[in-house]
């Protein structure tokens, strides 16, 4: 064998250890990525979490619970999880209207745009099991952040940050929202992959199965924004139910705010009144508006903002002012150009005997309503529906009393301009001779000084002079008027 032929033989011999070693190595890498794969050991910080956040209530035996799918510190290609859950207290259902269903395209949705970036495959094995698969489409272009290219694997979905990332929610349909911690959990299998009832695919061959990585949480939340009951401190609620919005009451047209004292089905709701807080304890004072011929009704709106921070109701509460007016104008001997009289107001079925009472002897009578007229005489009242008997009061001035005034809803009633008499110094229903006995001693004073009667200066000019007694004695020997409406 010649020296070429040596050589030749040589550098065929290690090229065929060279070609037998690359087919060796490539062999053990194909092994190791499919029939061998790696299980890999999760760090603590590396799990699926399934988190019950919102518990939105239908009816009192009837809850939407949303749960939530999360993924903390992984980077996956896909994962798997069968939950067993007890489906005397929660089952799947749809979001839309919480009915139960075994459709995952109805109680299953991806969160953070992942739809387009992710499939999932759910499947109910029996009547409380769930198998949920999810894979990342590693084919699609995206720009969606939580899904990254990792270099010899392809797309991924990337859980690594701070909060990780959510996936989905679940929608279930509960009797409760009281869950037990156990409510739903893992289901694991003897024959069935994952045996563990997880399993995390951190690449095409390499994966996670262990018990550990799947926790179940709750931060729920409640939904319950209605009210358990409703008062106030004017008049009854008729029928209060909490699935009833709209109530109305009917009050005195006297009244000038009511206190309202509403309560909420759950302790977190938050309650709002034209933007302010009610405090549950003391309720809240809302003022009534004034009331119109046109208008007698206070609308008042009362926003119940459930612990979500999302769900409302809103009530609705009318305020009815029952009532009408009372309007006039009294005429005074005052020659300055004002009329002042005071207008005491009292309900006719008091039966007052007007013409043994004077204005000094009605302290055992309700008092329905007071007002001063305005300086040329003129006044206005607001009265409940009803007949009153009227006052004009006046120091120095006989009663003038108008019996049987009706007031109707909405309604005003006018007495006319009544002149009333002055002369009545010690208010007993005449002027008489005790009367001149006062005007006398209080003649010739001023406003300041010892002995002035101010019920004696009837032009209330502050000066009781020969123009006051000569008033007084044109009066002399006249009674009260009492007047009586038919």
């Amino acid at each position: 064998m010649n020296f070429k032929k040596q050589i030749k033989e040589i550098v065929c011999s290690i090229l065929i250890i060279l070609i037998s070693f690359i087919l060796l190595m490539e062999s053990k890498v194909y092994s190791s990525g499919i029939d061998d794969p790696i299980i890999l050991e999760p760090t603590d910080d590396q799990y699926i979490e399934l988190r019950a956040v919102r518990a939105f209530e239908f009816s009192k035996e009837d809850f939407q619970i949303t749960m939530q799918v999360w993924v903390h510190e992984l980077e996956t290609t896909g994962f798997t999880l069968r939950l067993n859950y007890d489906n005397t207290i929660i089952q799947p259902s749809s979001f839309e209207d919480n009915t139960i269903t075994t459709d995952s395209t109805k109680f299953f949705k991806f969160s953070n745009g992942l739809e387009a970036n992710m499939d999932m495959l759910s499947i109910n094995e029996d009547e409380s099991t769930m198998l949920l698969l999810a894979a990342v489409k590693d084919y699609e272009e995206t720009e969606n952040p939580y899904i990254v290219e990792k270099e010899g694997i392809g797309k991924v979905l990337d859980g690594t940050g701070a909060e990780g990332v959510m996936v989905g929610e679940i929608s279930f349909k509960g009797n409760t929202k009281l869950l037990a911690d156990d409510v739903i959990k893992l289901k694991s299998s003897t024959d069935e992959q994952p045996k563990t009832g997880i399993k995390v695919m951190a690449n095409k061959y390499d994966y996670y199965e262990k018990a550990s990585m799947f926790r179940f949480t709750q931060d729920l939340v409640s939904s319950n924004a209605k009210l358990s009951s409703l008062t106030t401190n004017l008049a009854d609620i008729p029928d209060f139910d909490r699935d009833k919005f709209t109530y109305s009451i009917q009050v005195s047209a006297m009244e000038t705010e009511i206190t309202l004292f509403p309560v909420p089905e759950d302790k977190h709701s938050i309650i709002t009144i034209d933007d302010e807080i009610v405090n549950v304890e003391t309720g809240i004072v809302v003022p009534l508006k004034n009331m119109s011929e046109i208008s007698s009704r206070t609308r008042i709106v009362i926003d119940v903002l459930a612990e979500d921070g999302v769900t409302t109701e809103r009530y609705i509460l009318n305020v009815e002012k029952q009532g009408g007016f009372l309007q006039g104008a009294v005429i005074t001997a005052n020659t300055l150009g004002t009329h002042h009289a005071t207008i005491k107001v009292y309900r006719s079925d008091q039966y007052i005997d007007w013409k043994n009472t004077n204005s000094t002897e009605l302290d055992e009578y309700e008092l329905v309503a007071q007002t001063d007229t305005y300086d040329d005489g003129i006044f206005q009242l607001v009265l409940p529906i009803g007949k009153y008997d009227i006052l004009i009061d006046k120091a120095g001035y006989l009663d003038y009393i108008v019996k049987g005034v009706p007031i109707t809803q909405r309604n005003t009633y006018s007495i006319g301009n009544k002149q009333i008499t002055p002369g009545d110094i010690i208010k007993d229903g005449i002027v008489k001779l005790t009367d001149k006995t006062a005007f006398l001693k209080a003649y010739g004073t001023e406003q300041g000084t010892e002995g002035y009667n101010e019920a004696c200066d009837f032009v209330e000019d502050g000066i009781i002079k020969l123009t006051d007694q000569s008033i007084f004695l044109k009066n002399y020997g006249l009674e009260k008027t009492i007047e009586t409406i038919n």
